[in-house]
């Protein structure tokens, strides 16, 4: 309580408690080496913000014992002393000679404060008088008037309020526990509050953004079952309209998200105003999910390392969670050091605490869960980023999840990439006419022409493409419908045909003397021009050599060019060959001398 009568023209303050709670601290740490127990607590998760301090001076020293006592060192004059100007350390030197110890610091404590919410009180009251008499838009008095009552909440006159909430345990076990479905197993429920923390640029709101998606199409998330419906998202974030623009199309999101940008703000919007309606418009719209981010950028707050200034950062998103049964998710950053940054009243306060890392590569992340609700993950958690590949978006997979999961996911993957690429073929068909090479599918697409290529070569095994030859040799395949290719041949067969002349079939002689007799091979004018047998004889010709023979294996001696000896019944010796009409050619007189 305040001391004495409360004059109305004068702010409500309470000078005797502010000098009390001061050198309570200073003469503790001449004497202790650690804060006694009451001092810690005054300190830490039940301390006094600067602001509640009615005198400036005196709220620049609690500032400065408060930021000693973060660092580990003793907040003694000495040790502030370089932290201080001259009425601050005038007013250390005064509450040091007052004198006094911890033990009634909490006291003091609550008179402090108690005087602080009345000052609050009293402005805000003359705000929304104000508001009301210009003709501000009603709905921002009746926040401001909100505001008003949660202020009055923290006062001491509100204890006779609260008589109504106690109860029996024995009546508190009969009552139905609360049903905190989950969103995210393990990390995000109805109900309760989740804080992400990790460095900045590490990619928590990539993460998130991906759930959301998955949430909004109600599909299944990391391993976990599919949700079987689409889930509302309220996002209230400090990013900029072109980047979440970006972010949703790279994950697909395309409806069932609302999104208010830090510029959308109305100026003197209070934090706990803008969390109440917030959760008004998600009970309004049937929204599940409110993601702040991050909190310390949407609270305005000025000094992290201050409990009681996390503590009223916090607070409002718990009571959203608790009192409209919503999934509330905040976003926060990690120290340089590891760790949360700031008060570790942001690890105290959130029902799950889940800290981002670096993976062992670049698109992996870990996952560190601290929870007080079950099914929370006892191990770290790596997670994969997986870029988009044309029309199908990112996503996020569990690293070195079972063989049977992993496949599933590789399965359906695949399968909506196969639907893109059949896509792709069909409409490059339709505009060209023809076929198209796999570097063109890949430009289509966008990304990832190993992928590519490799599904290509699947779909024309199941036959939903066709595979043909280029126009010459060295070209790439082409792709095309299974109605609109031919059949290519298999590269075991193919024979090459480097004149471009039609290849004509090698004859054989027609007599029983062998074509390889002799060494002028004078029968070769009886060939088709540039088609010659690697077994019709050893002189040389212009043309184009067949890979395979179309006669039989020649004896081992012809292959030497040595004919084998016939049989003198079936030869006659002025019989060389035939003439093209098909009688038989005679020696020449001067070749038969």
């Amino acid at each position: 309580m305040i001391a004495g009568p409360i004059d109305p023209r004068v702010p409500p303050n309470d000078p005797e408690a502010e000098r009390a709670v001061i050198a309570a601290v200073l003469n503790d740490a001449h004497v202790m080496p650690q804060p006694a127990a009451p001092v810690a607590r005054a300190l830490d998760t039940d301390t006094l913000s600067p602001d509640d301090f009615y005198f400036t001076p005196r709220g620049n020293l609690w500032r400065a014992i408060q930021r000693a006592h973060v660092q580990g060192l003793r907040p003694d004059v000495a040790t502030l002393k370089p932290d201080l100007n001259e009425r601050e350390l005038a007013q250390a030197v005064e509450c040091v000679r007052l004198g006094g110890t911890g033990a009634n610091v909490e006291h003091f404590a609550d008179r402090v404060r108690d005087a602080a919410h009345r000052r609050r009180a009293l402005l805000l009251a003359q705000r929304v008088t104000d508001m009301a008499h210009d003709g501000t838009d009603m709905r921002r008095v009746e926040a401001l008037a909100l505001e008003v009552a949660q202020v009055a909440s923290h006062m001491g006159a509100a204890a006779s309020n609260v008589a109504h909430a106690w109860r029996p345990i024995e009546d508190a076990l009969t009552e139905p526990d609360p049903d905190l479905a989950a969103l995210w197993p393990g990390l995000v429920f109805r109900g309760a509050l989740s804080l992400f923390a990790a460095m900045p640029k590490t990619g928590k709101t990539w993460l998130l953004i991906a759930w959301i998606a998955e949430l909004v199409r109600g599909g299944t998330w990391l391993g976990s079952p599919p949700l079987g419906r689409s889930a509302r998202v309220l996002l209230v974030t400090e990013e900029p309209l072109f980047i979440l623009k970006a972010q949703a199309r790279m994950f697909g999101i395309e409806h069932n998200v609302d999104i208010l940008t830090l510029d959308g703000v109305a100026p003197g919007t209070s934090w706990p105003a803008l969390v109440s309606a917030t959760a008004e418009r998600a009970v309004e719209t049937g929204a599940e999910v409110l993601m702040f981010d991050t909190i310390s950028t949407l609270a305005g707050m000025e000094d992290e390392n201050s409990a009681s200034d996390v503590n009223a950062a916090l607070r409002p998103l718990l009571l959203a969670a608790r009192t409209h049964d919503l999934a509330v998710v905040g976003v926060h950053h990690a120290a340089k050091s590891g760790g949360i940054r700031g008060s570790t009243v942001f690890e105290a306060v959130p029902d799950v605490l889940v800290e981002v890392g670096h993976g062992k590569t670049k698109r992996q992340r870990v996952l560190t869960v601290r929870s007080r609700l079950q099914d929370a993950p006892e191990d770290p958690v790596t997670v994969e980023w997986l870029p988009p590949m044309g029309e199908v978006v990112a996503a996020y997979r569990i690293v070195g999840e079972g063989p049977v999961v992993a496949a599933e996911r590789e399965t359906e993957r695949d399968a909506r990439l196969d639907e893109q690429i059949v896509r792709e073929v069909e409409q490059a068909v339709a505009e060209r006419g023809e076929p198209i090479v796999a570097a063109r599918i890949v430009e289509r697409i966008g990304s990832a022409a190993g992928r590519i290529r490799g599904r290509l070569a699947a779909l024309v095994r199941e036959g939903r493409l066709a595979r043909t030859d280029g126009p010459g040799s060295g070209s790439p395949y082409r792709y095309g419908l299974p109605n609109h290719a031919t059949e290519s041949v298999p590269e075991d067969e193919a024979v090459p045909n480097l004149s471009r002349e039609p290849v004509q079939p090698v004859p054989t002689c027609p007599s029983p003397v062998p074509c390889g007799s002799g060494t002028s091979s004078p029968n070769l004018s009886n060939l088709s021009r540039g088609a010659v047998s690697p077994r019709a004889g050893t002189g040389a010709s212009s043309g184009t050599l067949p890979l395979r023979a179309t006669e039989p294996e020649a004896p081992r001696g012809e292959s030497l060019g040595l004919a084998p000896p016939a049989p003198a019944r079936d030869v006659d010796p002025a019989v060389v060959g035939r003439n093209p009409d098909g009688s038989r050619r005679r020696r020449s007189p001067r070749s038969a001398t």
